[in-house]
C-alpha cells in the first residue's frame, strides 16, 4: 500500500537542558519514546517523538518533537476505518514517519546545542525504525 503524504508542520513541544547535571567525559544515554496521534488538522497524523538524555540516570536534556504530515485524500480513505472509528498506519508506513520525525528531531537538537558544552553528547545515532515498529500502528478516534 502506497500512502501519500507530505510534511505540514514542526513543533518543538518541549526542550530543556539542566547545564548543571551534564558533566563533561560522562557516558550519555538515551531513551526515546514514540507516539501518534491524529491532528487537528487531519486528514493528517501527528507522529512525536520525547528524547530524554541522561548521565548517571540523570537527565539533562529533554527534547519532544511532533511532526505532523499530511495525508492526501486518496490514501487517507484506505487507513481510516469509518465503522471502527480508527486510522490503522502499516507498520513500514509508521516507521517510515517515526524515521521522519527523528530525523527531524536530531536537527532540532543540532540547532539547539551548537555551541554550548553538551553538544557532543547530543549527537543523536542514525535511527531506522523499518525493525523497531514491529506490527501496524492503531489509532482509536
Amino acid at each position: 500500500m502506497n500512502i501519500e503524504y507530505r510534511f505540514l508542520n514542526i513543533i518543538t513541544e518541549q526542550f530543556a537542558i539542566i547545564e548543571h547535571v551534564y558533566r563533561e567525559g560522562i557516558v550519555s544515554n538515551i531513551k526515546a519514546t514514540i507516539g501518534y496521534n491524529v491532528s487537528d488538522n487531519a486528514p493528517a497524523i501527528k507522529t512525536a517523538i520525547k528524547l530524554e538524555i541522561f548521565q548517571e540516570e540523570k537527565i539533562f536534556l529533554i527534547c519532544e518533537i511532533a511532526c505532523i504530515f499530511g495525508i492526501k485524500d486518496n490514501s487517507w480513505v484506505t487507513i481510516y476505518d469509518n465503522t471502527a472509528k480508527q486510522i490503522k498506519l502499516p507498520k513500514k508506513f509508521a516507521g517510515q514517519l517515526a524515521t521522519l520525525t527523528m530525523d527531524t528531531a536530531r536537527g532540532i537538537l543540532h540547532a539547539k546545542t551548537e555551541g554550548l558544552p553538551v553538544h557532543t553528547a547530543v549527537i543523536l545515532p542514525l535511527t531506522s525504525f523499518k525493525h523497531i515498529v514491529k506490527e501496524d500502528v492503531i489509532i482509536d478516534l
